[in-house]
């Protein structure tokens, strides 16, 4: 078998349920550099954590590598993988972990590998992340059927919903016009509402 299907074959057989991960992430932490990563390494929280070359415009390559109890137990059949996470999301893992270290980057231009621990419990792998980026793109390896796209991350988009108005009762007048603020990690806008 090719190093590309040990990879993904062995990662698959490593369990890694979530507050489990430790012997998956230092697995593919070691294998990292023999597909092309500059710098590979275990964060503070777990994450194994890639780059490959350097500069302001960074793009990061994210996926999770715990996951949920249960079978199957790894195993390749007829040419088809079973196991635990080979679908969510060790296989999507896997696949952006060899394919960006192939890539060839422009100047000024950096590539992070993110193998998130936590993501199928409290997602304190990308949580610790968030402040440490900023990225001009993400690329998320999560399974989202064959016919949509995933936008956000664990399926959802996080916003901070803030109001203020002068305080009138609603049952005595129409009151003054309410203003909304929407956050959505860092951009605000402001919308009327009545």
């Amino acid at each position: 078998m090719s190093a590309e299907i040990n990879l993904l074959l062995d990662l698959v057989s490593i369990p890694s349920t979530s507050y489990k991960e430790d012997k998956a992430c230092a697995y593919l932490n070691a294998r990292l550099p023999s597909f092309g990563w500059d710098r590979s390494y275990i964060d503070n929280v777990g994450n194994a954590v890639a780059t490959k070359g350097e500069g302001d415009n960074e793009i990061i390559l994210l996926g999770h590598i715990d996951t949920v109890e249960g079978r199957p137990t790894a195993k390749v059949e007829d040419d088809i993988l079973w196991g635990r996470g080979s679908v969510d999301a060790k296989g999507p893992l896997c696949s952006m972990a060899i394919a960006g270290g192939k890539v060839k980057l422009a100047r000024n231009c950096k590539l992070s590998f993110i193998a998130a621990a936590g993501e199928e419990s409290n997602s304190r792998g990308i949580l610790y992340r968030l402040p440490l980026h900023k990225p001009i793109a993400c690329i998320v390896g999560e399974p989202s059927n064959t016919r949509g796209i995933t936008i956000g991350y664990r399926g959802c988009i996080r916003a901070i919903l803030k109001s203020e108005d002068g305080g009138a009762h609603r049952s005595a007048n129409g009151g003054p016009l309410t203003l909304c603020y929407l956050c959505s990690f860092g951009d605000i806008k402001s919308i009327a509402l009545k």
